[in-house]
């Protein structure tokens, strides 16, 4: 949220940089924000609460073709994070 004094300012930045193009110009993640969950790990939930979960880690491609994507490290050994991998063709 932006803070009532600075959301003048905050749009005009904003607006200017997405007319033109330049924020994630081109760029998409190939795994859905929505329903990917890469950082929940069992150390981070209490009484049945999970204090920090969501989708942390990001895979930005441009101008790739995703020819198999993956979800890897599920019992959290490894890392905090799940990692994201995409087998990919330019085009």
């Amino acid at each position: 949220m932006v803070h009532a004094l600075n959301k003048k300012q905050y749009e005009g930045i904003l607006g200017c940089l997405l007319n033109h193009g330049s924020v994630l110009a081109g760029f998409v993640d190939p795994f859905d924000p929505s329903s990917t969950v890469t950082l929940d790990h069992p150390a981070y939930r209490y009484f049945g609460f999970h204090l920090m979960k969501g989708k942390l880690d990001w895979l930005l491609l441009r101008k790739m073709k995703v020819l198999e994507k993956s979800i890897g490290n599920h019992d959290y050994a490894a890392s905090d994070h799940k990692w994201l991998s995409a087998c990919v063709q330019l085009c």
